[in-house]
Formats: C-alpha cells, structure tokens, sequence
C-alpha cells in the first residue's frame, strides 16, 4: 500500500507541476485560470493525503504491540473489524482491516479507518463482544463545532480514498461534504 500511495503521490505531483506551469500563462481567461487553480489545490491536497497515507502506515508498521491485519471479503465493501480493546492470539492488540476484494481504493478507505480508530482521532469508540472478539457497534462521536465526528471520520476516508485513486470513490471531490457524504449511508449511525 505504502508503495502504490507512493507511485500515486509521483504521478500527482507530475500533474501538479504541469498545472502550475499552465498557470504561469497570461493569457488565460478567468474561468480557465479559476479551473486550473481549483486542480491545483485538489492535487496539492492528494499529494499531501498520499504523504499522509505513507506516514500513518509506516506508523502501523513499527507498533510491536498492536498488529493490524487485512481480510479480504468477496461481497460489500469491508470495515474495520476488530477494534482496540480486541486481541488475537498472542494476546496483542489487533485490528482486523476487512476490505472489498480486489479493492485497493477501499483497501485505502479501510485502512485511513483503522489508523484513526488506533489514534483515536474522532471521538471515542466503545467496543462490544461479538463471538470470540470485540466489535463495535456503538460510536460515541462528539460534535466538533457543527459538525458531528462522523461525518468527520467518514470524510477522512472517502477523502483518501478519492487522493488514491478518484475512479474506485463513491464520491467525486464536489461531493466530500456532510450532505454527498451522508447520501452514501457509510454507516447505521445517527448523525
């Protein structure tokens, strides 16, 4: 994954210097310079969220006492597992990262998921014992300002998801907003 985020960030940052060259131009229109400058910021954003993507894995990769794990599922769209508190057989605190087969963009999707549930980074979780390992099915997300940390977690992933790879993403960039992304129902949750 690290590496096709990388080939992905390369051939961004490709566009992004052609665009930026095609902005140097005087003689473009307003509506021309306006596009040009719309794609430049979209790229610059990819870039970053590649970057990113790159960084968050490298950090999943060194934690000796968390493992994280991919199952792949022939049918819907995957989802995170197992969560914090669910451990495998070691005893190690596990993640089960299930995606779409064949779904590298979900596999992005999933994986941008797992980081920020082991981050912690919108909201607390509260996992629940299904069979023999814990799975949540409650999120207890705070608003942030307006906006409800669902949103915000759902938004985190479809964006990533979009940066990595914009044919695979349910949502085109115009749509990475609470009501685009609240249409897709990601999730059972009210918010």
């Amino acid at each position: 994954m690290s590496k096709s985020m990388s080939d992905r960030r390369m051939i961004m940052k490709s566009e992004l210097a052609v665009v930026n060259e095609k902005l140097k131009s005087t003689g473009l229109s307003k509506v021309e310079k306006g596009k040009l400058m719309m794609e430049q910021s979209i790229l610059g954003q990819g870039v970053q969220s590649m970057s990113d993507g790159i960084r968050e894995l490298g950090e999943m990769g060194k934690k000796e006492d968390v493992s994280f794990h991919f199952k792949a599922h022939d049918k819907g769209d995957g989802g995170i597992e197992a969560y914090r508190d669910s451990k495998d057989d070691t005893g190690i605190t596990s993640f089960t990262i299930g995606y779409q087969f064949g779904g590298r963009g979900n596999r992005v999707h999933e994986t941008k998921h797992a980081y920020d549930l082991w981050k912690n980074t919108f909201g607390d979780y509260s996992p629940q014992w299904s069979g023999n390992s814990r799975k949540t099915d409650s999120f207890l997300y705070r608003k942030v300002g307006d906006t409800s940390s669902q949103y915000l977690f759902e938004h985190a992933a479809y964006k990533r998801q979009f940066h990595f790879d914009p044919s695979t993403s349910p949502v085109d960039y115009n749509q990475l907003n609470p009501k685009g992304i609240k249409a897709l129902n990601p999730t059972t949750y009210k918010w």
